[in-house]
């Protein structure tokens, strides 16, 4: 191998060997903070109770993830996310806002909690279009370290949400546009492998009131999967005159590297 090519690859190397051992200055995932009381600490146990979807991403490894649970201000639903991310996702957020008594948002998205590292190449905000709400999460899920002597992980990359709203027909989805699967070349040691990770959505007439985001414990705080906690918007907004779908539709196409 060449010096130019050893140094090209070194950066790549660094960040595997980091995925093979126990990272003990990892990050703790940032959650968002507040006591409530109340009909907040009422709406929170609602959230609670709510109904979650199946992971996307890490699908293999359920019993072995670490979920952090990236909150809403109180009365508030999910509208969008934060990410960083580069080949695959490092970090994750929530955007939130409240909804008005016609189903619509009754302010601009702010942020909730977040969790994740610092690495990636770029940020971006996955907001729906204003006065929808996320119903639904697609991604990637992206192998890496598949070879001898690293321990194969698992992350989500590129993650997909639809967005529905009451009385509004259909959903629309958002994504990162600036993301790129990351290109294998001869000299890699464990090109990263994609491969589609099953959409999931909420149940008809709910909406996500929270997601959880899990990285490994101990491990690079990269995220490994999302999942989407699911509740009706309140009563007078609406409920069960939803969108979100009772049938999972088509998810979007993704062309093969």
């Amino acid at each position: 191998m060449t010096e130019s090519a050893t140094k090209t690859q070194m950066p790549k190397i660094i960040h595997l060997m980091a995925l093979a051992l126990v990272g003990a200055g990892s990050a703790a995932p940032a959650l968002a903070a507040g006591s409530p009381s109340g009909s907040t600490q009422a709406f929170q146990q609602e959230v609670s109770a709510s109904m979650s979807t199946p992971a996307v991403g890490d699908y293999e490894h359920p019993n072995q993830l670490s979920w952090a649970r990236l909150s809403c201000p109180p009365g508030e639903y999910v509208v969008g996310v934060s990410v960083r991310q580069g080949g695959w996702l490092a970090q994750v957020g929530a955007r939130c806002a409240a909804p008005t008594p016609t189903g619509g948002w009754a302010s601009q998205p702010e942020s909730g909690g977040a969790a994740g590292g610092e690495y990636g190449t770029h940020s971006a905000l996955l907001t729906c279009p204003r006065g929808r709400w996320v119903t639904g999460v697609a991604g990637l899920t992206v192998r890496v370290g598949h070879i001898e002597g690293l321990v194969e992980r698992l992350f989500l990359a590129d993650p997909i949400l639809s967005c529905g709203a009451p009385g509004v027909a259909g959903v629309t989805t958002v994504r990162d546009p600036q993301f790129q699967r990351e290109k294998g070349s001869p000299l890699d040691l464990a090109p990263a492998r994609y491969e589609e990770s099953q959409a999931q959505y909420c149940p008809a007439g709910t909406y996500a009131a929270s997601l959880d985001a899990a990285v490994e414990p101990e491990h690079h705080p990269d995220i490994k999967a999302v999942r989407l906690n699911c509740l009706a918007l309140p009563a007078s907004n609406g409920a069960g005159a939803g969108t979100s779908p009772a049938a999972a539709p088509p998810r979007p196409h993704r062309p093969m590297p």
